[in-house]
């Protein structure tokens, strides 16, 4: 993985966990109004093995925000998948998936969206499929001893945060 140098510990803290199985990540510098230079700095950062990229949209530190269209439109000339943590921006900011080739946009739901601490949401790109990481109880097709392939049920066991979800 690539993350920026931006990124918050809710990004770093698990990268750095899973080092130690073995999955390493490196770090592109987000050099302040140098899109150019900043852009670079994530191509710079790829390897054959390279499989995902994540990145802020907003700086919760600095406020600025990064040049997604352009990283994301690199991930997908590099078959890398792309990951936006738009907890800053969410709300406030426009952001168009397909335009910036977003896979995965991820959001906490009490910022700029005014939900209640402790809600967020993963949006999912529909071409892209990833497995599911936690398996658990659905609602529906309980017979089945395996977790559902359907959506929304393939990525959401046990029961829905129901008060945080009507706010």
């Amino acid at each position: 993985a690539v993350i920026s140098s931006l990124e918050h510990n809710a990004v770093v803290r698990p990268l750095e966990t899973l080092k130690k199985n073995k999955i390493e990540y490196s770090v592109a510098e987000c050099i302040p109004y140098d899109d150019e230079q900043t852009i670079e700095n994530f191509r710079k950062q790829f390897k054959s093995n390279t499989k995902l990229v994540i990145c802020t949209h907003a700086s919760n530190v600095f406020g600025i925000k990064l040049p997604i269209e352009r990283i994301g439109a690199l991930c997908r000339l590099n078959g890398i998948l792309f990951c936006v943590d738009a907890a800053q921006s969410a709300g406030t900011a426009d952001i168009n998936l397909s335009d910036s080739c977003i896979d995965f946009l991820c959001t906490a739901g009490h910022k700029g969206l005014y939900g209640p601490m402790g809600t967020g949401l993963l949006i999912i790109n529909s071409e892209t499929t990833p497995d599911s990481l936690i398996q658990g109880g659905t609602g529906s097709d309980s017979a089945n001893l395996n977790q559902p392939e359907i959506l929304p049920d393939k990525y959401e066991s046990g029961a829905p945060n129901l008060p945080g979800i009507a706010g």
